[in-house]
């Protein structure tokens, strides 16, 4: 039997419509969900976390964060007179078991200091969110632990 250039446009185009339907219908059966079922409901938070993401990159002085010896210290602008109230979340990116959530609790120097003793050292995330008077702030600082 002799291999005609007719028989192999055939065998090419065959081969391309069937690999083209093979792929339409396996893709078809995926499951496509969105992230979250709130999807609109989690954009409204996540503009508000922008908000109050700009509303502390506009301060004067900042919050600034120091570790040394299992502890955290973070100190707030002395400029804020008013009650400071609000929380820190910890979490660890490599394990979500090690995260923890503290309330802030500073003292009179605008200072709040946590202790890592006991805990895990290494790679720590903390989000800091904080309100003085009516005013929302969100702080995300990356921090090593050692």
């Amino acid at each position: 039997m002799i291999f005609h250039w007719g028989r192999g446009i055939f065998i090419l185009y065959g081969t391309f419509v069937l690999g083209i339907l093979l792929m339409v219908s396996f893709y078809m059966g995926q499951d496509v969900q969105l992230i979250s079922k709130e999807y609109y409901e989690d954009e409204v938070r996540y503009q508000n976390k922008i908000e109050k993401l700009k509303r502390t990159y506009a301060l004067k002085d900042k919050v600034t964060f120091k570790t040394a010896d299992e502890k955290v210290e973070i100190s707030f602008p002395e400029t804020i007179h008013k009650k400071i109230s609000g929380e820190i979340l910890f979490f660890r990116p490599s394990d979500e078991k090690c995260d923890f959530r503290e309330k802030l609790n500073i003292d009179s120097n605008c200072v709040q200091t946590v202790n890592f003793h006991g805990k895990r050292k290494g790679l720590w995330k903390v989000e800091l969110s904080w309100k003085a008077g009516s005013e929302e702030y969100l702080n995300e600082k990356t921090i090593r632990i050692q």
